[in-house]
C-alpha cells in the first residue's frame, strides 16, 4: 500500500470515528487530518513537534479535503 491510499484509509476511519491509531511516516508526508495522530504529534519541543504544529494551522487542500 503507497502512502496515499494509506492517507485515504487513515482519512477515511476518521470519518467513521475511529481514532485509536498511530501514523509512523515522513512527517511531510503524511495527510494533514492524520497529523495529529502520528508518532510525531507526542513529545517534547523537539524540530519535529514545531513543524507538527506549523503544518496543523495551515488549511487542507482541496485534494486532503475528500
Amino acid at each position: 500500500m503507497n502512502r496515499t491510499k494509506l492517507s485515504l484509509l487513515l482519512c477515511r476511519l476518521l470519518e467513521l470515528g475511529f481514532e485509536e491509531f498511530v501514523r509512523v511516516g515522513s512527517i511531510r508526508k503524511i495527510a494533514k487530518p492524520v497529523l495529529p495522530y502520528s508518532v510525531h504529534s507526542t513529545g517534547s519541543d523537539s524540530q519535529e513537534l514545531k513543524e507538527l504544529q506549523s503544518l496543523l494551522k495551515t488549511e487542507l487542500t482541496p485534494s486532503e479535503r475528500k
